[in-house]
C-alpha cells in the first residue's frame, strides 16, 4: 500500500498532468471568462462594480429608473478595466444615446448581463433546460438541476415551490435535482425543532414519492427513481436537514429509495454528522435498504456565516483558516473511502480544486472504491477540467442552477457567491485561470495542498458553538469593572440541542397547571415584605388563557406604604448613595451575572404573565445584562474625571410598560442605581411578576432592598401620589405620550425622562431588494405581535411596488404564514396581545376610511380576545386614522409614494420620531434619506426593531420623547440621573481656535467687570468645549464594527436654541451658554429679560450681529406662547424659570434645559445637541462590496443637522399635545 507521503506527491503529479491537458483544450469562451476573472483578481474594484451592476440593474421595473442607476454606476466606476472592446463600445453608446432611450437601452444591457452569466446560471425555461441536458447527455455528463425561484417568504410560495419541484421531476430528461429545506418550508425554526422536522418529513415524502413516480431508464436499461439531493447553505439548517433526511428515508416506503445529502467541510461539526450518517446508512443497508449518497463540499456561505457570527456575538461556525477546511475535507474523504462505508454511503466529490480531485481519485483507486465515487463541479466554471477528468474514466455530475427570466433577480445571491469563490486569495479557482505547472501560483497551491494534508490529523473536530444555557454558572465572564471594556451579551443559540432542552425545562417550570401553586408577590418596602391585609390582583397564565389558570397574586401598595417607601429612599437608609462608584459597579456587575443565571426564569415569567415568546424575551434578557454591565461602566468614564464629583439626584421612580417586561424596567432601575440613586420600581399591572423576578435577581446580587423597593399599585391615587411627591427626584417613564404629559402636568418641575410612542415608517424604494424588504417588514411589523414601540406600523412603497400585484401577494403571504399562538408552543411566531383587542387597534380594525381596504384582514380569535392574526391595511393616506395613531398590534398600513422627497415628508409629518426604516440599494437615496428623516433611530436595509445597547442607543424625537432626549443604552444616559459638582478645571482642552479670540474681545467690551477667577473659569470652559466638540460632538462613532453593518452614533445640532438671560444670571452663565450655542452652529436667539439694565441691552444690541444671532427683549411670560416653536430653551438655573413657563412647557411636553452651566464641555455640550443612531446593513449576501476595499466607505454621514422643515412641530402635534 502506498505511503501517505507518496500519495501526496502522486496527487500533485496527477494534478500537473490534468492541468496541462486542461490548458490545451480551453474554449475561447472559457479563456474570455478566465481573463475577466483575472481582471477582478488584479483589480478588486472590478468585482465590486460587477457585483453592484448585477445586483442593481435588474431591480427597478421602470426602464428610466434602471437607466439612471446604470449611468450612476458607470460614472462611479469609470476607471474599471473589466470590459472587452465590444462591451466598451456598448457602454459608450449608452452614455451618448442609450440613457435617453431607456426602453431600448436597458433591455439590451440586461440581456447582455444575462448572456454573460448564462454559463453559470442556466435558462430555466423548460425547452432551454431540456436542450442543455440533452447536450450534456451526449457528452455522458450528468446534470444536477437546482431550480432558483422567488425567495420563500410564506407558505403560499412554499406550495408553489413544491409544485415547481414536482414539475421539474416530471420532465423526462431531468433525473437529478437539488433542494434545500429553506425552499420548501417558510417557517423553519430551530427552537420548534421537532415540529419543524415533522413538517419537513411530510414535504420531503411528497417529493420523494414524485421522484419514484417519475422514474427514468438509465444507460443500462434499468428503471430508476429520480435522484433528490438535499443541499444546505446556512449552519442553522444543518441539524434540521440531517434529521429530516434520515427520518424521511426511515419510512418503509423509501427503503429502496436512494437520496443524497450535502455536508460542508468548512464546518468542524461535519465529521461527527458524517459518522452519524454513515453508521445510520450501514444499519439501513444491513436491513436491506438502499445506500445513500454524501455530496462533500467545502462550503460557499462563509461570508454570511461570518456576518451572522459578528452580529450575534456567537463564535463563527466554520473554520477560521482555509487550511483547516482543506484538511477537514481530506479527513472526511479518508473516513468515507473504505469498502464497508462507501458501499453504504456513496460519495460525490464536489470541488474545482484539481489537487483535491487528483487526491480523491488516487485514494479511491488505492482503496478499491472508485465505483462508488462521482466527481461534481459547477456548470460553467471549469468545463475543460471536467472534460479531462471525464476522459480519465470518472463520472461527472454538473451542479446546474437554473432560473427563468422572471426569477433572475433571485439568482443574484448565487452569482455573487461564485464571484467571491473565483476571487478569494486562497481559493484554487482564483489561481487556476492562467495556472501553469511550475509557476508561482502553482507552487503556492501545491504547498498549500501538502500543508493541509499534514494538518489532517490535527484539525479541530467538533463545533465552535458550544453555548449551553443549562449551566450558565460555568461561564468564565469578566465584568466591565475588571476589563473596562463593554462586550454585548449574546442571545441564545437555538440551533444547539442543549439550549432546546433548556427551553423545554422552562415550560415545565413556568407553565401553569390547574390546581398548581399560585405564587404570592408582596410589596417590598424598606427591608420588609408586605402582603397580608393589602388588596391583591390575580394573574392568569396568558399562554393558557382559555383555561384561566392562576399563577400568581400580587399585593397592591397603599398610600401609606408609598409614603413609607419614599421616606426610606429619601433617607438613604441602605447607604447606596454614600457608596463609592466602584462599590456600586461591583454590585451591579454581580447583578449582571445573576440576570444571566435567571435567564430561564425571566423567559418563563414573561411567557406566563404577558404571553411573550421565548425568542422575544431572550433578547430582552441579553439587553438587561448589557444594561447592568454598561451603565456603571459608562458612569465610571465620567466619575474618573478629576475635576468632577457625582452624586445621585436622590429618589428615582421607574414606571415601565408591559411590552418589554424585562429590559425596560430593569434598564431604568439599573441606570438609576448606577448613578447612585435609591430607586423605586412601580411595575406595569400587566407585568408585575416580571418586575418581581428582576428585583429578586438584583437583591440576590447585593443591591440593598432599601435601595431598590418594589411598589405595585393602582394608577390612581397611589401611582399619582408616587410620581408627584416632592420626595421623588425624577421619573423614568416609558409609555404613551398622553400618560407622560399627564405626569408632567401633575408636577411641571418634575424631571421626567420619557420614551413615548412611535408611528414608525419603512420606506421601500423601487430599487430595493424586494424579498429582504418584505421579510424585514414582516419581522418589524409583526414581531412581538406588533407591540413594540419601535415596530414598523406604516410601509411606504414606491408606486412601482405598490402597483405590483406580485409584491402585494408576497407581503400578504409572508404575513398570513406567521403562526399565531401561545408562548408554550414553540411554533408560534406571534403570541397573544397583553391586552384584549380594544382602543385604537379595535377602531382601526372596524373602521375603514378614505378608500382603505384590507389586503389581509386581521382576525380576532373567537375564544380569546388576546389572539389577533396579522393585518395589512392598503391605501392608507395622511387623512387616515392609521397614519397618525399608534395601534400597538399586528396591523400595518401601506401607502404609495412617487418620489423620495414625498416619502420623507410623509415620514416626518406623522408627528412622531422614534424609528424609521429604508430599503434601497441606491446609495444616493440612502444618503438623502438619512440626512432628512426626523427620528432617533434610523435603519437601512434591515428591520426597525432590535436596538442593542451602545450598538444602537435608543430614543426618539418630537412626540416620541419627553425630557432631555438622551438615548437609552448610550454613554450619556446615566448622567441624567446624577448631580455633578465641579471641584477643579478640566484638563482636556483646546487652546487654539478663532472662536476664542472672538469671545475674548466680547468679554473685554462687556459693560460689567469680569473678575479674574470668572475669566479663568470661562477660558477653561471655552477650551474644554472646543476639545470635546472636536473629539466627541463632531464625530461619528461605530463602537462595535459589526461585519457588514455600520452602526453609527452621531450628534445632530438643534435647529435653534433660545438662550434666556435674566438680570440675576452670572457672567459665567451668560458667556458659557452663548459660546456653546455658537460652537454648536445652531441658530441662536438671545432672549433678554426686560428688567436688564439699558447699558447691557445696548451691549447685546451692538454685538448680537457678530454672533449671527437674533435678539428679543421680552418678559419671560412671552415665552409661554412659543415654548413649542423652539428646539431648546437654555436657562441659567431652575430658579430662573417661572412656574408659568414650566406649566406651559409641561402642556406641550417641552424640555427646558435649566441646570447651571458647567465648565466641563463634555457634560455641558450635551444640552446643545440631539443624538441619532443609524444602523445600515450594507452587506449583500455577506459580500462587503466597496466596504471590503475601504472599511470606512459607509461613513457617508455627517454630524450636521436635519433640514429646517424637519424640526418644526406640526400644528396637529400642538393640538394633540
Amino acid at each position: 500500500m502506498p505511503t501517505e507521503d507518496t500519495l501526496v506527491e502522486r496527487s500533485i503529479a496527477l494534478t500537473e498532468k490534468w492541468q496541462r491537458a486542461s490548458n490545451k483544450i480551453k474554449s475561447k469562451r472559457q479563456i474570455e471568462f478566465d481573463e475577466k476573472v483575472a481582471k477582478m483578481v488584479r483589480n478588486p474594484v472590478n468585482k465590486v462594480f460587477l457585483t453592484e451592476l448585477i445586483d442593481q440593474s435588474f431591480r427597478p421595473s421602470e426602464a428610466k429608473r434602471a437607466a439612471d442607476q446604470l449611468a450612476y454606476l458607470l460614472n462611479k466606476y469609470e476607471k474599471v478595466d473589466l470590459f472587452d472592446s465590444f462591451e466598451s463600445l456598448l457602454i459608450e453608446l449608452f452614455h451618448k444615446a442609450g440613457r435617453h432611450v431607456p426602453r431600448v437601452s436597458v433591455p439590451a444591457v440586461v440581456s447582455r448581463i444575462r448572456q454573460e452569466t448564462s454559463d453559470v446560471i442556466l435558462d430555466g425555461e423548460t425547452e432551454a433546460l431540456i436542450k442543455h441536458i440533452k447536450r450534456r447527455q451526449k457528452e455522458k455528463v450528468g446534470v444536477n438541476v437546482n431550480v432558483i425561484g422567488e425567495a420563500l417568504l410564506g407558505e403560499e410560495e412554499a406550495s408553489k415551490r413544491m409544485e415547481t419541484y414536482e414539475q421539474t421531476l416530471a420532465i423526462p430528461q431531468v433525473n437529478y435535482i437539488s433542494i434545500k429545506i429553506s425552499t420548501i418550508y417558510s417557517q423553519l425554526s430551530s427552537l420548534a425543532f421537532d415540529d419543524t422536522v415533522d413538517t419537513l418529513v411530510e414535504r420531503l415524502t411528497r417529493l420523494f414519492r414524485s421522484a419514484k413516480t417519475n422514474s427514468y431508464t438509465d444507460e443500462s436499461g434499468e428503471r430508476r427513481a429520480k435522484f433528490i439531493n438535499l443541499d444546505m447553505e446556512e449552519y442553522r439548517d444543518l441539524a434540521l436537514t440531517v434529521v429530516a433526511f434520515k427520518r424521511t428515508l426511515d419510512r418503509e416506503e423509501f427503503k429502496d429509495f436512494q437520496a443524497g445529502i450535502v455536508l460542508q467541510a468548512y464546518l468542524p461539526d461535519s465529521p461527527a454528522w458524517q459518522k452519524d450518517l454513515t453508521e445510520w446508512a450501514q444499519e439501513r443497508v444491513q436491513k436491506g435498504g438502499a445506500p445513500i449518497k454524501l455530496r462533500l463540499v467545502k462550503g460557499a456561505n462563509m461570508d454570511m456565516e461570518q456576518t451572522e457570527a459578528s452580529s450575534k456575538g456567537w463564535p463563527q461556525a466554520p473554520y477560521h483558516e482555509k487550511l483547516d477546511t482543506d484538511a477537514n475535507y481530506k479527513r472526511m474523504l479518508h473516513y468515507a473511502m473504505t469498502p464497508e462505508r462507501s458501499s453504504c454511503v456513496r460519495l460525490g466529490i464536489a470541488s474545482h480544486n484539481l489537487f483535491e480531485l487528483a487526491h480523491a481519485y488516487l485514494l479511491a483507486t488505492d482503496k478499491g472504491v472508485l465505483e462508488h465515487v462521482v466527481f461534481e463541479m459547477l456548470e460553467g466554471m471549469a468545463d475543460a477540467t471536467a472534460r479531462i477528468i471525464h476522459e480519465a474514466g470518472m463520472p461527472i455530475l454538473l451542479y446546474a442552477p437554473v432560473a427563468e427570466k422572471k426569477h433572475f433577480t433571485h439568482a443574484i445571491a448565487y452569482y455573487v457567491r461564485r464571484l467571491d469563490e473565483n476571487t478569494s486569495p486562497q481559493n484554487f479557482l482564483t489561481h487556476s485561470f492562467k495556472l501553469e505547472p511550475g509557476d508561482k501560483d502553482w507552487n503556492f497551491l501545491a504547498e498549500q495542498f501538502r500543508s493541509a494534508y499534514r494538518r489532517m490529523g490535527k484539525v479541530r473536530s467538533g463545533p465552535y458553538r458550544l453555548q449551553d444555557r443549562n449551566d450558565e454558572s460555568q461561564r468564565s465572564i469578566k465584568s466591565t469593572l475588571d476589563i473596562d471594556r463593554f462586550v454585548a451579551e449574546s442571545d441564545t443559540d437555538w440551533t444547539l440541542a442543549p439550549n432546546r432542552e433548556w427551553a423545554r425545562s422552562i415550560v415545565e417550570k413556568w407553565r401553569g397547571l390547574p390546581g398548581g401553586e399560585v405564587k404570592e408577590i408582596p410589596v417590598s418596602v424598606g427591608d420588609r415584605y408586605v402582603f397580608d391585609d393589602l388588596d391583591t390582583k390575580e394573574v392568569i397564565d396568558l399562554s393558557q388563557y382559555e383555561q384561566k389558570i392562576p399563577i400568581a397574586r400580587y399585593a397592591l401598595a397603599s398610600e401609606a406604604l408609598i409614603d413609607e417607601a419614599l421616606e426610606v429612599a429619601a433617607e438613604d437608609r441602605s447607604g447606596w448613595a454614600a457608596m463609592t462608584h466602584e462599590e456600586r459597579h461591583r454590585i451591579l456587575s454581580s447583578a449582571a451575572q445573576e440576570i444571566r443565571l435567571a435567564r430561564g426564569d425571566l423567559i418563563g415569567v414573561a411567557a406566563a404573565e404577558v404571553g411573550k415568546l421565548f425568542t422575544e424575551t431572550d433578547t430582552e434578557v441579553s439587553e438587561t445584562v448589557d444594561f447592568a454591565e454598561f451603565y456603571p461602566m459608562a458612569m465610571g468614564r465620567f466619575v474618573e474625571r478629576p475635576n468632577l464629583e457625582f452624586t445621585g439626584k436622590g429618589v428615582g421612580v421607574v414606571v415601565p410598560p408591559w411590552n418589554f417586561p424585562i429590559a425596560i424596567p430593569a434598564g431604568g432601575v439599573l441606570a438609576s442605581l448606577a448613578a447612585g440613586n435609591n430607586t423605586i420600581l412601580k411595575p406595569s399591572p400587566q407585568s408585575t411578576c416580571c418586575g418581581w423576578v428582576i428585583c429578586e435577581a438584583l437583591w440576590k446580587a447585593g443591591v440593598p432592598r432599601e435601595a431598590l423597593q418594589f411598589l405595585p399599585c393602582r394608577n390612581d391615587p397611589e401611582a399619582t401620589r408616587l410620581v408627584t411627591s416632592d420626595k421623588t427626584s425624577f421619573v423614568i417613564f416609558t409609555g404613551s405620550t398622553k400618560t407622560a404629559l399627564s405626569i408632567l402636568n401633575g408636577r411641571p418641575r418634575l424631571p421626567i425622562y420619557a420614551e413615548t410612542g412611535g408611528k414608525n415608517a419603512m420606506v421601500v424604494s423601487g430599487l430595493s431588494d424586494r424579498d429582504k424588504a418584505i421579510a424585514d417588514i414582516a419581522q418589524s411589523a409583526f414581531g412581538n405581535t406588533g407591540q413594540k414601540c419601535s415596530a414598523t406600523s406604516l410601509v411606504m412603497l414606491h408606486r412601482s411596488l405598490y402597483e405590483d400585484p406580485s409584491f402585494k401577494a408576497a407581503m400578504i403571504d409572508a404575513a398570513k404564514s406567521l403562526p399565531v399562538g401561545y408562548a408554550w408552543d414553540f411554533r408560534s411566531k406571534l403570541g397573544p396581545l397583553a391586552n384584549p383587542v380594544g382602543g385604537p387597534l379595535e377602531h382601526a380594525i372596524n373602521h375603514l376610511e378614505n378608500g382603505e381596504e384590507w389586503a389581509l384582514q386581521p382576525q380576532v380569535s373567537p375564544t380569546n380576545p388576546h389572539l389577533l392574526t396579522p393585518g395589512i391595511l392598503w391605501n392608507v393616506s395622511q387623512k387616515s386614522y392609521c397614519y397618525r395613531n399608534e395601534l400597538f398590534g399586528p396591523v400595518v398600513g401601506v401607502m404609495p409614494y412617487d418620489d423620495l422627497n414625498e416619502a420623507i415628508r410623509l415620514v416626518n409629518e406623522t408627528d412622531y420620531g422614534l424609528t424609521a426604516g429604508l430599503h434601497s440599494l441606491d446609495e444616493r437615496e440612502i444618503k438623502k434619506w438619512q440626512e432628512s428623516i426626523r427620528a432617533g433611530n434610523l435603519y437601512i436595509n434591515r428591520g426597525t426593531t432590535g436596538a442593542i445597547v451602545l450598538r444602537q442607543p435608543f430614543g426618539g424625537m418630537a412626540k416620541s420623547a419627553i425630557g432631555a432626549g438622551i438615548k437609552v443604552g448610550g454613554w450619556n444616559y446615566p448622567l441624567e440621573f446624577a448631580n455633578v459638582r465641579e471641584v477643579g478645571l478640566p484638563k482636556r482642552r483646546t487652546a487654539n481656535d478663532p472662536l476664542l479670540s472672538k469671545f475674548e474681545f466680547l468679554m473685554e467690551s462687556y459693560p460689567e467687570e469680569i473678575d479674574e477667577q470668572v475669566q479663568k473659569r470661562l477660558q477653561a470652559a471655552f477650551e474644554s468645549s472646543l476639545y470635546e466638540y472636536d473629539r466627541v460632538f463632531s464625530k461619528i462613532e461605530d463602537y462595535f464594527k459589526v461585519r457588514g453593518e455600520a452602526n453609527q452614533s452621531r450628534y445632530l445640532k438643534m435647529h435653534d436654541i433660545l438662550v434666556r438671560i435674566e438680570e440675576s444670571d452670572s457672567t459665567f452663565s451668560v458667556f458659557s451658554r452663548l459660546f456653546n450655542a455658537i460652537l454648536s452652529e445652531t441658530a441662536l436667539c438671545i432672549s433678554l429679560s426686560d428688567t436688564i439694565s439699558e447699558e447691557l441691552k445696548d451691549w447685546y444690541g451692538q454685538h448680537t450681529p457678530e454672533l449671527k444671532a437674533s435678539l428679543v427683549v421680552e418678559e419671560q411670560s412671552a415665552l409661554c406662547g412659543r415654548v413649542a416653536s423652539v428646539d431648546r430653551m437654555r436657562f441659567a438655573s431652575p430658579s430662573s424659570v417661572s412656574d408659568e413657563l414650566y406649566e406651559a412647557a409641561a402642556k406641550k411636553g417641552v424640555y427646558i434645559a435649566a441646570d447651571p452651566p458647567l465648565v466641563d464641555g463634555r457634560l455641558e455640550l450635551i444640552l446643545y445637541f440631539r443624538e441619532q443612531s443609524v444602523s445600515h446593513a450594507y452587506h449583500r449576501y455577506g459580500n462587503l462590496g466597496q466596504h471590503q476595499l475601504n472599511p470606512h466607505a459607509e461613513d457617508v454621514l455627517s454630524p450636521g443637522s436635519l433640514p429646517e422643515e424637519v424640526y418644526r412641530r406640526s400644528e396637529s402635534e400642538e393640538e394633540d399635545s
